[in-house]
């Protein structure tokens, strides 16, 4: 839920709550502003002169949709088993559960305008009116034509009119949102350029680490899985997914135990479960990555 996320962030810091706005808008420490356009949409117009050691979005995945529309930077997106390399002014997307990220190749200015809204966004009096069909053969990426171009820029810039000034017109900005969905979706140029696949040692190891993450003991025991050294294995896993391989395997040790938890098992079977060593380790590890404890959880939307 997004609005879990929300409050994983400001926990953490990471968001600053902006004064007079009804706890709408936050501030990122990294400089720009998210807004809230009603339950289950976040939006954001992010303009950042990134470097190589600043640039930490590590391969993760949500419970909502992501969708960007990328206009300039150095970088690249990966996307399950995919990279994707759009040229400027395209859309990307990734649906509820596909993990993602992206790399910075070069020091750059990244700018981009991003989405994150809940499944249920499009739904109006008990009816789905979702226009998301470019989405249904899961994440991807299309070119906006130069016919188009114009008027999605004429479109996202109304949104962000929306949220200038002190009084912020949320509700115009979701009317707004969904008729640029509406818009995306009758203009996506399907089937979109090829991706290519992420490297098959890569995904290999993936693949392992996803396959045993319940009995793997060490990064030593996966580099020796490949005969790889330890470093070598660690350098491919922040190279393509901007995190260690043991972050890796925590954060997917911690996606299987919220299955697990919404499924009814305890925090005690779900910690040993997933391969944690002890309740402390996953309590831990469960809070900096999800925010709460798994004990509290289930309990977030009471």
């Amino acid at each position: 839920m997004i609005e879990q996320e929300i409050s994983k962030y400001l926990k953490s810091g990471k968001y600053l709550p902006i004064e007079g706005c009804g706890g709408r808008s936050y501030r990122h420490v990294l400089g720009w502003t998210n807004h809230t356009a009603g339950q289950g949409l976040l939006y954001s117009h992010r303009v950042t002169d990134f470097k190589r050691d600043q640039f930490d979005e590590a391969y993760h995945a949500h419970s909502f949709y992501e969708l960007i529309v990328y206009l300039r930077g150095d970088v690249d997106f990966i996307c399950n088993q995919s990279i994707l390399k759009p040229p400027q002014m395209s859309v990307i997307w990734s649906c509820p559960g596909e993990y993602h990220n992206a790399r910075l190749l070069g020091e750059s200015c990244y700018e981009r305008y991003v989405f994150r809204f809940e499944p249920d966004v499009f739904l109006y009096e008990g009816q789905d009116y979702a226009t998301l069909g470019f989405t249904s053969a899961g994440g991807g990426f299309f070119e906006v034509g130069a016919l188009h171009q114009s008027k999605l820029e004429r479109m996202l810039s109304e949104i962000d009119a929306c949220f200038e000034g002190t009084r912020k017109n949320r509700l115009l900005a979701r009317a707004l949102f969904i008729r640029l969905m509406d818009f995306l979706d009758r203009i996506a140029d399907l089937p979109r350029e090829a991706s290519k696949r992420l490297p098959q040692n890569v995904l290999d190891l993936k693949l392992y680490v996803e396959e045993h993450y319940q009995s793997i003991s060490s990064v030593r025991e996966v580099a020796a899985r490949f005969f790889y050294s330890r470093e070598h294995v660690s350098r491919l896993f922040q190279q393509y997914f901007n995190m260690s391989v043991a972050e890796y395997l925590t954060r997917y040790r911690i996606a299987r135990s919220v299955e697990l938890l919404e499924a009814g098992k305890s925090v005690t079977e779900t910690c040993y479960a997933v391969g944690f060593g002890s309740m402390s380790a996953f309590s831990s590890s469960f809070r900096r990555v999800k925010g709460c404890l798994p004990s509290h959880w289930t309990r977030r939307g009471d």
